[in-house]
């Protein structure tokens, strides 16, 4: 059994001097194209919380545009390094499959999150976002049983979410922070 070691996630752990706090960061990206459920259905959100710098020793590259940190939940101290691309979403919920574990951000742990939640998608930019190209990213769930709230509302089903910095989420018993880059 020859392991892939470049398509592996990478972790890190950080641990504070004054208390004892493990970061563990994931860093995923896809790498084949799925079905893009395309939406007309925008919301546009106002992020009222300012992210926070990143624990000592937690990789941030820009070639991973979204972060997404778990703040509250069974993950909690968990980040998830994302890299949606323009028809290849990157998916949140509780399967332990290839493409969350690989691609996306798996909460096996979080049993009211549904095993397909949501996804994290991009809209333009180009597929390779080279200078001066600007992607868009958004949050849609996608017909969870328990739904995602942000800022005490229930999001629509299929809606898009623009994400801003710092703007928080609930998924099942998890609260999750995301950081743009």
């Amino acid at each position: 059994n020859d392991v892939d070691w470049d398509a592996m996630p990478i972790m890190t752990t950080a641990t504070s001097t004054t208390t004892t706090t493990t970061t563990t960061t994931t860093e995923v990206g896809l790498s084949k194209p799925m079905s893009n459920n395309n939406t007309n259905n925008t919301t546009t959100a106002a992020a009222s919380t300012n992210a926070t710098s990143l624990p000592a020793g937690t990789k941030q590259t820009s070639s991973y545009p979204i972060e997404v940190r778990m703040i509250v939940g069974p993950h909690a101290n968990s980040n998830y390094m994302l890299r949606p691309k323009p028809g290849q979403p990157c998916l949140i919920g509780r399967s332990k499959g290839k493409k969350f574990i690989k691609n996306g951000v798996s909460l096996y742990k979080d049993q009211e999150i549904s095993t397909t939640h949501g996804k994290f998608i991009a809209e333009g930019g180009g597929l390779g976002g080279g200078a001066g190209a600007t992607a868009r990213y958004y949050f849609t769930d996608v017909g969870s049983t328990n739904g995602t709230m942000y800022e005490g509302e229930a999001l629509m089903p299929n809606d898009k979410l623009l994400l801003e910095s710092g703007m928080e989420l609930k998924v099942g018993n998890s609260v999750l922070r995301v950081v743009l880059s």
